[in-house]
């Protein structure tokens, strides 16, 4: 589903700033996921050098986001507001079917 989504704003220029933000909703909460991550595979004993990864993007993803932000969305904003609403848009899309991602996981291997 979040591939499918990703590709499918990817390939319509129509659907360029829903996009836009669809990428911004993955740099806002890939932070708080490769943490997760990487704390899973602590309790599980795997070696720092295996979890070194997502340790660093836990930390490198918040400034990558913090940029994305401010060169990007805000910037594209500015120049046009009226295209806040399809990034505003691809945000919720990409946060949606993020969470209906998760749930399939939870039904499925809980």
């Amino acid at each position: 589903m979040l591939a499918n989504l990703m590709a499918g704003l990817a390939l319509n220029r129509r659907y360029a700033y829903h996009s836009v933000g669809a990428l911004g909703a993955i740099g806002l909460t890939a932070p708080e996921r490769t943490a997760h991550v990487n704390d899973g595979l602590q309790r599980l004993g795997c070696s720092a050098d295996i979890r070194h990864y997502f340790s660093l993007h836990a930390v490198l993803d918040v400034r990558h986001s913090q940029t994305w932000n401010a060169e990007v969305i805000l910037l594209l904003v500015e120049q046009d507001p009226a295209i806040a609403t399809a990034i505003a848009e691809g945000v919720l899309m990409r946060l949606r079917c993020g969470a209906a991602c998760f749930e399939q996981y939870r039904a499925r291997l809980w």
